[in-house]
């Protein structure tokens, strides 16, 4: 019995250490949400000119993108991250701000956005993952 509690103490150590070099370097909640900002506005081009379908599409972008501004703000050291999530939930309310008003939205300002949100999104995600924790 003692032999095997012994290998368990020496054992254990290791593993977190495995489990330690394997993490990744940045929150994933924080990326997920970053992700989900991104895809969304890469498949959304095409409905442009469906206007109802797109309120709620916008809508839906911009609770991720609220979410992630107020996620971002309390993760230690994450100072620059908190930077770009601002300004990348600023593009997305301007956004959404367009299609809370009745006013025609043209299909080529729609596309411009969502291109500017996802190249945003897409900075973000490299500037994350190449980030030290």
């Amino acid at each position: 019995m003692k032999k095997y509690l012994l290998a368990l103490f020496l054992f254990l150590p290791g593993c977190t250490m495995v489990d330690a070099y394997f993490m990744a370097k940045f929150d994933p909640n924080e990326y997920l949400l970053v992700d989900e900002i991104r895809s969304v506005a890469e498949t959304t081009p095409r409905y442009c000119e469906d206007r109802d379908r797109m309120e709620k599409i916008v809508g839906h972008m911009f609770l991720a993108a609220t979410k992630l501004k107020n996620y971002s703000k309390h993760i230690p050291d994450n100072e620059k991250t908190v930077i770009m999530t601002d300004e990348l939930y600023e593009e997305v309310y301007k956004l959404n701000n367009r299609y809370e008003y009745p006013d025609k939205i043209s299909k080529s300002y729609c596309k411009m956005k969502l291109s500017i949100i996802e190249k945003s999104s897409e900075t973000i995600q490299q500037v994350m993952g190449n980030k030290p924790r």
